[in-house]
């Protein structure tokens, strides 16, 4: 297996297989690096578990099929739900559907992540077209919001006991609006990005017009030296400091950016826990991060260290950087990184 390509591996390859239609673009973007996975001999005809391994944790991807006649023509829908277990405390859940005459596809994106005295619930829906044979990531829009424990489905005593993608799944039905407002830990955060008055017939993959809005505050100058493409996909991953082969290569172009004028770009990395953010008091945090720690505690989630393995390994390719053993966590990677450049 191409151990660090998202896009163009066994696991992409056999879903192309078994769907008829090319989305890997798709399954990239959303489930990242592959380090292992588990592809039957032969190709089912009916509906089909894959199972697999990423750098965070594993991964389960069901797809079942839908067949419907309509006199002599027969037409099958596809729906696809991609779980992805990241550490000890992270479940995510995205589902979306598709047959052979799609050529938009919309991805519902559900995520929850346990903290010692609340959760935090994040939405998010993806919007994918079909341009070039190539499906590319036109907008996103994603809301997260904090829940203190006495508003959390872990003070049942029913749900006690059960895994994280179960309380997941009960998560799923118990936060909606208008009672995830009610019962938030202030008005959350909301990201949006996406390219502004898309057209696919005048779109060009290496087309640098993107937007990105924070709780309606601008940030897209931080990320202005990147060009090529799957740039939102590419973007999305830096704002959440997701760490894989290309956000390294685009962290290394962000360090490298001249433009002076925005103080230093690679800022842009993991940007979601760094803006201000306000609980349901009206106090005013200087990141959310801090805002998240004082309210839920800080986040338990435990990455194996086939994890840190992968990072070190990553890092020494891209940046031939050694990596001390005494650094266990992604931001202390990143750091060491910008620290590495500013002493060039």
């Amino acid at each position: 297996m191409k151990k660090y390509d998202a896009y163009d591996n066994e696991l992409t390859s056999y879903i192309d297989m078994l769907t008829d239609i090319s989305i890997k673009d798709i399954i990239g973007d959303i489930v990242g690096d592959i380090l292992d996975v588990d592809i039957p001999i032969n190709i089912p005809e009916g509906d089909t578990t894959i199972n697999g391994q990423t750098p965070m944790g594993s991964l389960e991807i069901n797809i079942t099929k839908t067949i419907t006649k309509k006199g002599f023509k027969k037409s099958t829908k596809i729906k696809i739900t991609i779980g992805l277990q990241k550490g000890d405390s992270i479940y995510e859940e995205y589902i979306f559907d598709l047959d052979k005459k799609t050529t938009n596809i919309k991805v519902e994106g559900f995520i929850i992540e346990q903290r010692e005295r609340g959760e935090i619930i994040t939405r998010n829906l993806r919007e994918y077209d079909l341009n070039y044979n190539t499906f590319i990531l036109i907008n996103m829009q994603e809301k997260r919001r904090d829940y203190p424990l006495s508003a959390c489905i872990n003070m049942n005593d029913d749900v006690k006991g059960l895994t994280l993608k179960a309380k997941h799944n009960i998560a799923k039905c118990v936060f909606g609006y208008p009672i995830e407002y009610i019962i938030a830990i202030g008005g959350g955060t909301n990201l949006n990005i996406s390219f502004p008055n898309y057209n696919k017939n005048e779109y060009w993959l290496d087309n640098k017009t993107f937007r990105i809005n924070i709780n309606n505050f601008s940030t897209k100058h931080l990320y202005k030296s990147l060009e090529g493409h799957r740039l939102l996909e590419r973007i999305d991953d830096l704002l959440h400091g997701n760490i894989t082969y290309q956000s390294l290569l685009d962290l290394k172009s962000l360090l490298n950016d001249s433009n002076a004028e925005f103080g230093n770009p690679a800022d842009g990395f993991n940007l979601l826990t760094k803006v201000k953010a306000t609980n349901d008091k009206g106090e005013v945090y200087d990141t959310l991060e801090s805002l998240e720690e004082e309210e839920l505690g800080p986040s338990k989630n435990i990455l194996s260290r086939e994890y840190y393995e992968y990072l070190r390994d990553l890092v020494q390719s891209i940046f031939q950087v050694e990596i001390p053993e005494d650094l266990e966590s992604p931001s202390d990677i990143v750091q060491l990184l910008k620290s590495n450049n500013e002493n060039k």
